[in-house]
């Protein structure tokens, strides 16, 4: 198997070709691609192996029954990281490989090939090292098992806010469409709202006066923005400029466009409010003031 064949077009490790040997080639490899690697060690047996055994060395060979250690008890323990190169015709410790630190680079970059020492194997497993790199892949494993379980909590939650919000812009609309306030004129229930506000913090926040505004000011540039792109299709629309007084005896500007729009292949005229400004003064130079920056708010030429 040559290393070109085990390495795909970005210069990685073919993850399908499981030969520890080309994954010390690359460098930076992401927690999701060490664990992929270690769970899939390469453990063939000697009939999987070109010319049906494992290579001689002085006489010995590997024997697959070192994929497990032996217990006191009788029972057998799975050596999941010890994992076989076709390349080099050698054993690597894929913990060491990925986690281990100061590790013994016969393991890591030589690899293992000394049939006659098998115990050697024995000997590796039970070093500081070995333990420590294998006790961060226990760990790993175990975090990378809660991942999935956070992402799905975190997608229903986002979904849960988005029905909400969804749910407060309809609300936000009621209200503009039938000059509706947020709060009512009575009292009881303004300190309901504020009970909420102090003792549901962390699950009730969307009835703030600022998320309120956010709503109100979010609605506004929508509603903006259509009625731009319907005056983007007429020339002409004319401007009517009104002050009135609000009840804290405020000078309110009211800036308003009428334009004809077709609307079903009939032409329909629009009257739309488009803003509304506090103004101290109604002179003529103040109200062409203010209408030179709502026009350029709203980008009217």
């Amino acid at each position: 198997m040559s290393n070109s064949s085990c390495l795909n077009e970005t210069g990685r490790p073919n993850i399908l070709s499981f030969d520890p040997k080309l994954f010390t080639l690359v460098k930076n490899l992401s927690i999701e691609e060490k664990m992929s690697l270690i769970r899939k060690p390469f453990q063939p047996e000697k009939h999987e192996l070109p010319g049906g055994n494992f290579p001689q060395e002085h006489g010995h060979r590997f024997n697959s029954n070192q994929y497990y250690k032996s217990l006191p008890n009788g029972g057998r323990l799975w050596r999941g990281w010890l994992s076989y190169s076709l390349s080099s015709k050698r054993f690597y410790c894929l913990h060491c490989m990925f986690f281990g630190k100061n590790a013994q680079k016969s393991w890591i970059y030589d690899g293992f090939h000394a049939w006659q020492r098998l115990t050697d194997i024995s000997v590796h497993e039970k070093t500081e090292v070995h333990i420590n790199a294998s006790i961060v892949v226990k760990m790993k494993c175990s975090s990378m098992a809660v991942l999935p379980q956070m992402y799905a909590s975190k997608r229903n939650q986002v979904a849960e806010n988005r029905e909400i919000v969804h749910i407060l812009i309809d609300i936000t609309l009621f209200l503009g469409q039938h000059s509706l306030p947020f709060r009512g004129h009575r009292e009881a229930w303004a300190v309901y709202i504020d009970r909420l506000q102090i003792h549901g913090r962390n699950q009730i926040n969307f009835i703030s006066w600022q998320r309120q505004n956010q709503l109100i000011n979010s609605v506004s540039k929508c509603i903006k923005i259509s009625i731009k792109k319907e005056l983007d299709h007429n020339k002409f629309f004319s401007v009517s400029i009104d002050t009135t007084f609000d009840s804290s005896r405020r000078e309110q500007l009211a800036f308003i466009i009428r334009y004809v729009c077709i609307f079903e292949r009939s032409p329909v005229i629009r009257e739309r409010l488009l803003g509304l400004k506090e103004t101290s003064t109604t002179t003529g130079r103040q109200l062409f003031s203010v209408f030179q920056d709502i026009c350029m708010e709203n980008d009217l030429d």
